[in-house]
């Protein structure tokens, strides 16, 4: 199973383009199958017009905001157009924090403040958007449990525990 594992960097452009930087380092294969996914701020990908020009008000009307390079959905979109190879293997989507807790815990959970974030949460059902999701071509069952920052989100595994000194 690939697990999409999601997080954001900032790059200087003046230093350094985000396009080249994204060709040399957007994904990074880590342990068990799963694949670091950097965001790269400050670029603007074809696929966001796509977004904003077919989905604006869809995305507005459940997101509050409009398509833009900070969102997960425009760099989900871009992977899935630009690298199928990966796409077609990944069977689960989570944030950084997320993928730490599912090593943990053996669990698939992100909180509410994450979920806003990725552009696939409707804020009005407090719950991932099928809508927004069919987008991409995924189900919401690819995308983790959402609990309230405070809840208990798992169980560290008692092996874990065990190798704790």
């Amino acid at each position: 199973m690939l697990i999409v594992i999601w997080f954001s960097v900032s790059v200087n452009n003046a230093e350094n383009s985000a396009s080249e930087k994204r060709a040399d380092s957007v994904y990074d294969t880590v342990m068990n199958g799963a694949v670091l996914c950097y965001s790269i701020e400050g670029e603007y990908p074809p696929d966001l017009e796509y977004l904003k020009e077919n989905y604006g008000d869809i995305i507005f009307s459940k997101v509050l905001h409009e398509p833009g390079t900070i969102w997960t959905l425009p760099e989900l979109l871009w992977i899935k157009n630009n690298n199928p190879d990966i796409w077609c293997k990944t069977k689960k989507i989570l944030f950084a924090k997320d993928y730490v807790r599912h090593v943990l815990t053996g669990d698939y959970v992100t909180d509410y403040i994450e979920a806003e974030g990725s552009m696939l949460f409707d804020i009005n059902t407090m719950n991932w958007s099928e809508q927004l999701c069919d987008i991409l071509g995924i189900g919401t069952e690819i995308l983790p449990k959402i609990a309230k920052p405070t809840d208990i989100a798992g169980t560290i595994w008692q092996f874990m525990m065990n190798s704790c000194p």
